[in-house]
């Protein structure tokens, strides 16, 4: 299952801790950091290496303009929902791309299907392959969430960034479902990886970002010469 990142931005200490306590009841949500300071907000989120999937912002906030933080920071953030007892500020938030809006008082209910709402927005834009893992379970599996996948013989190990599957499968079939996918590379008779989660290359080396390490076979060093190039020129960034 999909863990989305969070983060709260809120000066009322009742306010936050209701939202975080939310939070907490939904399993797909991982809280990161709660704020009552705008101004380390923007310390903080421009700095991270991935974007925040949920940003809940109240827009009483003090330090700055209600909506100039949401607008500062909306380029690092997958979904601003903003907290306001006020409905012209949903209207507002519009301007920025702020669709989400929690209006004050509300109950976890309302929260759990806001939130609800937004994710099955974000399933529909986000690639995805089926895989069969037994005679009755199929899992959707999120393209931009796979690391590597092995071949095992009549079987594969596919690596997500939360578990292993090992799915009666051939590789071969896999690299077939995952070719429209440009990030998506094979790189020798037993590894397709993805290049979003490299962590380092060294060589024709290869380490991913959750600890594996796959050699590049002769055979496909040619063709991954571009992802060698693209790889350097952003580490020299």
């Amino acid at each position: 299952m999909k863990t989305f990142s969070c983060i709260i931005i809120d000066d009322e200490p009742t306010s936050l801790e209701l939202l975080a306590g939310y939070i907490s009841k939904m399993t797909n949500l991982n809280l990161i950091k709660t704020y009552i300071n705008a101004e380390l907000v923007l310390q903080d989120v421009i700095t991270l290496e991935n974007k925040i999937d949920f940003a809940f912002i109240d827009v009483k906030i003090s330090g700055l303009d209600r909506l100039s933080l949401a607008t500062q920071i909306a380029h690092r953030v997958e979904n601003i929902v903003l907290v306001s007892a006020n409905l012209q500020h949903a209207i507002d938030g519009y301007n920025i791309n702020a669709k989400h809006f929690l209006y004050k008082p509300f109950d976890f209910t309302s929260f759990e299907k806001t939130v609800n709402a937004v994710i099955n927005n974000i399933a529909k834009e986000t690639p995805y392959i089926m895989v069969k893992l037994t005679c009755t379970q199929i899992r959707r599996i999120y393209v931009d969430e796979i690391i590597a996948v092995e071949g095992n013989g009549n079987y594969i190990n596919i690596y997500t960034t939360d578990a292993v599957l090992t799915p009666y499968y051939k590789l071969a079939d896999m690299e077939f479902n995952l070719k429209a996918f440009l990030f998506i590379k094979r790189v020798n008779k037993s590894y397709i990886i993805s290049t979003k989660h490299i962590e380092k290359i060294d060589g024709f080396l290869i380490s991913l970002k959750n600890g594996l390490n796959v050699s590049v076979g002769e055979s496909y060093r040619s063709s991954f010469k571009k992802v060698r190039l693209n790889y350097f020129e952003n580490e020299a960034k």
